[in-house]
Formats: structure tokens, C-alpha cells, sequence
């Protein structure tokens, strides 16, 4: 079956197809090599575990110590000023809002190691 590609002048004319499932898409590249980018995501996956790993022993010796010197183990305004910073750094493609969920999340989640 042949890919349905417009054609609406001479470049489109070198364009190849990739079968996705049971969809043809046209690509102006060449192949698009899903295998190379499922491969990466899993890596950068690998590398975000071990990263919320070493977060989260390091929150873990912070509630140790602030357990032993009685302090406030949980400090929302520390909280509030940690997304700001995330979020004045943030270059996208993830949207301010995106970024504080996600660690909304992650802050959350793992204040149960500090207690």
C-alpha cells in the first residue's frame, strides 16, 4: 500500500513512510528509528530513579538530623521557595506548571522518609 503524501512540490517527493502499528506516516527525513528513542527514554527513566534514589537519601540523614535537634522537620516555606527556584530555571519544554507538579509530587512522596 503506498503512503498518501501531498504533493505539492518536487521536495515532498523524496519523503518515506513509517508504519506505526497500522499507520503510515510520512516523514521528510528518512525513517524515524522509534527503537533508538524508546532505548533513550529508558536510560534517562534509569537515570531519574537513581537521581530520586540519592534524593531521597539525602532527604532521609536532613530528618535524621533535624529529628535529633528537635527542629521542624517539615518547613513549607523552604517547600515554596524550592519550586520557585525550580521553576525560575525551568527552559522548557515542560511548562512552570508541569514542573511544580512534578515536584509537588516528589517533595511530597517523600516527606513520609523524614518522620
Amino acid at each position: 500500500m503506498a503512503c498518501p503524501i501531498p504533493r505539492k512540490s518536487s521536495s515532498l517527493n523524496k519523503m518515506d513512510c513509517i508504519r506505526i502499528i497500522n499507520l503510515k506516516i510520512p516523514a521528510r527525513h528518512g525513517v524515524y528509528d522509534f527503537e533508538k528513542d524508546k532505548d533513550n527514554l529508558f536510560e534517562l527513566d534509569a537515570e531519574l530513579l537513581a537521581l530520586l534514589n540519592e534524593r531521597a537519601k539525602c532527604v532521609m540523614k536532613i530528618g535524621a538530623i533535624k529529628q535529633k535537634e528537635n527542629t521542624e522537620v517539615l518547613v513549607p516555606q523552604r517547600e515554596i521557595e524550592l519550586l520557585d527556584r525550580l521553576i525560575s530555571i525551568n527552559r522548557g519544554p515542560m511548562t512552570s506548571k508541569m514542573v511544580q507538579h512534578i515536584f509537588q509530587e516528589i517533595i511530597d512522596t517523600l516527606k513520609d522518609l523524614q518522620k
